[in-house]
């Protein structure tokens, strides 16, 4: 990086004149204001800007000057609103072609994300894990076919978006919440959308599980190589023993966990993870038998 090409605002250097001398040369930008304050102008001339981070910024400024920011300053590559207060994001999101990142990480009070956030085609990585209002993703948001790396963990989303099985760029994937029914049961991802995404490495938490055994068996979880945590996260149903089995995991695999399952012996293939160092049981009554000493030694 050259000199000024990075800037961070405050409430100390403020001033416009202090902003409008360098803002024309500055690719990465930091917003770090308080509620009080409003957001300078002038950095809506920053028409080369690369990445911009408004940190911890709140009403009544925030939704405009994103409108604004969306509008203006097309060329963004990286924008990252996490912890920020913001409800909605503006559909002009569509107009940021060249964004490759977004990051969204406990913007508690985000409520929805517009379809056009699917225009974005080259989008990389998504992060809206702990946004606990927001109740689902865009329909859309299998278009994203660049995409290498969606972080939904915590509460907020509620289900996957059928077609999920197209994203087969994925590198993470945290977390995949099947759908228990109901009013998005036809909208909804199932388990054996997981097939096509071998990529995928890391940790991963499938959550709500439940299905039906073929729906789990199609998931192929043994052909993910790069997985190297793993956990299971039953619907409290106690019909878990079968549906388990055919949800082996690589051999690879280093830690497992397992909540709520219901079945009375652990999976037989836990024999063949010579690699676990850690196995973790929350919540499984059912258990007749504990794996001491019995499980593979890495």
């Amino acid at each position: 990086m050259t000199e000024n090409e990075c800037l961070t605002v405050d409430d100390n250097n403020l001033g416009e004149a202090t902003v409008e001398t360098s803002i024309g040369r500055v690719r990465h930008l930091s917003v770090m204001l308080s509620r009080k304050t409003s957001f300078p102008s002038s950095i809506h001339r920053a028409k080369g800007l690369r990445s911009l981070l408004i940190d911890n910024s709140g009403d009544p400024w925030l939704g405009v000057a994103l409108l604004d920011v969306m509008k203006q300053l097309t060329c963004v590559r990286s924008l990252n609103l996490s912890r920020s207060s913001i409800r909605e994001i503006p559909k002009e999101v569509g107009k940021l072609i060249h964004l490759r990142h977004l990051n969204l990480k406990k913007c508690r009070e985000l409520v929805s994300l517009p379809e056009t956030m699917c225009d974005l085609c080259n989008l990389q990585s998504l992060d809206v894990s702990w946004c606990s209002s927001l109740k689902g993703l865009p329909r859309a948001t299998v278009k994203l076919i660049k995409l290498r790396h969606l972080c939904i963990d915590g509460p907020g989303v509620a289900f996957m978006p059928k077609g999920i099985e197209r994203l087969t760029c994925l590198r993470t994937l945290d977390c995949f919440i099947v759908c228990g029914g109901g009013e998005n049961e036809s909208k909804a991802a199932n388990l054996r959308e997981l097939k096509n995404l071998d990529h995928i490495g890391g940790s991963l938490e499938i959550r709500n599980l439940q299905g039906s055994i073929e729906d789990a068996a199609e998931a192929q979880l043994k052909n993910k190589k790069r997985l190297l945590c793993l956990e299971l996260n039953f619907c409290d149903n106690g019909e878990d023993g079968n549906l388990i089995e055919v949800l082996q995991p690589p051999s690879d695999l280093e830690r497992l966990s397992l909540r709520r399952y219901g079945g009375i012996v652990l999976p037989n293939w836990m024999m063949a993870l010579t690699r676990l160092q850690e196995l973790r049981l929350y919540d499984c009554g059912n258990l007749e038998v504990l794996p001491v000493g019995k499980i593979a030694q890495p």
